[in-house]
């Protein structure tokens, strides 16, 4: 298979490179290293090694050019977003630029070139759940910005599909972790792993019974090869929330 990954830089887009790429997919990626960090693939070998672009979404130049290093696409994996609930509130412009004008570019791409899309959203559409477990169907009431621009991106979805036939597949993820360049990041579990390999107590706001899904990257990785290898009319234009099903306080992860 044939994949042009946006974001392939970050944690699960390098992530899903390695495997892919492990297993004979021929990807290319387009990041703009505004977060992400192309090391630690580049110190991987495969027998068909990926090509590392550095580009931005914002950009159509810069997807034409990622679209024209493969021959016979079948697949955009959209992974590229100002994601972080502070990192949105702090800078409105570049998560509205990116996360809705940027994915409306990966569409009209992927329109041009009749490419299935899988679009890494988020459960922060949901906002504040009405009812636990939280299913596609629950209302979609996004508390942020984040979660706004996700849902935004997600409309986009349904409407190019609706309008023009793309085969567009949306998956809502939980809190991902694991091992990677999410390493550094200041979520819970590593700002919880770092903090015990530091010696130091771990930082639990409020009471620490707020719950949280928490899913593993790689299996965040392995629903999205199970999507872009699906018979279309099982999956096109659906939603699917990929977490654990499981809630897990806070205190119950320190």
């Amino acid at each position: 298979m044939n994949i042009i990954v946006t974001g392939g830089a970050g944690y699960i887009g390098s992530t899903f490179i390695d495997l892919s790429a492990r297993a004979g997919d021929l990807v290319v990626s387009v990041d703009n290293l505004c977060t992400g960090d192309y090391g630690p693939l580049c110190s991987r070998e495969w027998g068909f090694a990926p090509k590392l672009l550095v580009g931005d979404i914002r950009r159509t130049g810069d997807l034409e050019k990622a679209a024209g290093e493969l021959g016979g696409l079948d697949a955009v994996v959209h992974l590229a977003a100002i994601s972080g609930l502070e990192n949105c509130r702090r800078n409105p412009n570049e998560a509205v630029s990116t996360n809705v004008y940027g994915t409306y570019n990966v569409l009209e791409l992927a329109r041009k070139l009749d490419l299935r899309v899988v679009f890494t959203s988020s459960a922060a559409v949901y906002g504040t759940p009405l009812r636990t477990p939280v299913a596609e169907n629950h209302p979609l009431r996004p508390m942020n910005f984040y979660g706004v621009t996700k849902l935004a991106g997600e409309c986009l979805m349904h409407a190019y599909h609706d309008v023009y036939g793309l085969e567009t597949v949306v998956l809502r993820l939980g809190n991902v972790y694991g091992v990677g360049v999410f390493t550094r990041w200041r979520t819970v579990v590593p700002r919880f792993v770092r903090q015990a390999l530091e010696g130091k107590p771990l930082t639990v706001y409020g009471d620490g019974w707020q719950t949280r899904d928490f899913i593993h990257v790689l299996d965040v990785v392995e629903a999205i090869r199970l999507v872009l290898r699906a018979d279309r009319r099982l999956v096109a234009e659906e939603t699917f929330n990929v977490a654990s099903g499981k809630p897990t306080s806070i205190n119950m992860l320190a």
